[in-house]
């Protein structure tokens, strides 16, 4: 499910908006992937990790996403990463594999259902097919964190557009559908999240859990705003 990366203020929105969807792209984008790999560092060698938010200490007082905004700046405190081995461990132990079982499943179904591949997984799979997309070939269940966040980064990158050229309709339909799936994320976020605080992780996940929290919240209320 690939989309445009393409991250540039737009001259047609309002500035307060267009931060909003800055965070929003930049949390579905980012966020996602910790919980199957970790960013690549550059590849100029000065171990820098390729993993930013571009922001001004203005931005919390323009945005209705100032504490998602805070707990993204104590993530990057953490890079760029030291111990990286340590924190590939941690991720395979609390996300993909382990013998005493995976304590935090990354999973809609598993939070919602009960178990893996559940109504939700193919719940999901429908609101991907009402959009054109079909995420079969991602190699992970289509209720993964990380297909679904890549979902929303689609739906969001396509608001900005809608609102940049002026389309009400299309502007209208990709709302509604947004406030459809948030309601689904915040079924299960907060979940995930109390699952990797009882597991005991390093700091980097900890904070990781702490921005589910705060950005399920934030897209919550945003979207009964609308």
């Amino acid at each position: 499910m690939a989309a445009s990366k393409k991250n540039k203020t737009t001259t047609n929105v309002p500035v307060e908006l267009d931060l909003d969807l800055r965070i929003r792209i930049w949390i579905y984008e980012n966020v996602g992937p910790l919980f199957s790999a970790l960013p690549e560092p550059l590849e100029n060698g000065d171990g820098e990790d390729s993993f930013a938010f571009p922001s001004s200490r203005h931005d919390k007082e323009m945005t209705a996403y100032a504490g998602t905004l805070e707990a993204v700046e104590s993530l990057l405190e953490l890079f760029p990463l030291r111990e990286r081995g340590k924190v590939e461990n941690e991720l395979v132990r609390l996300f993909i594999n382990t013998q005493r079982g995976v304590p935090a499943p990354p999973y809609a179904s598993w939070h919602i259902d009960g178990q893996l591949m559940g109504p939700t997984t193919e719940w999901v799979v429908e609101q991907y097919r009402a959009q054109g997309l079909d995420a079969s070939e991602a190699g992970e269940p289509s209720d993964f964190i990380t297909t679904e966040f890549e979902f929303m980064e689609h739906l969001c990158r396509h608001e900005l557009a809608a609102r940049t050229t002026g389309d009400d309709e299309a502007l209208k339909q990709i709302i509604a559908t947004q406030k459809v799936f948030v309601e689904h994320l915040v079924r299960w976020l907060p979940r995930l999240a109390i699952a990797i605080r009882k597991a005991d992780p390093i700091p980097l996940f900890a904070r990781v859990a702490r921005i589910l929290e705060i950005f399920t919240e934030e897209e919550e209320r945003t979207m009964a705003s609308r």
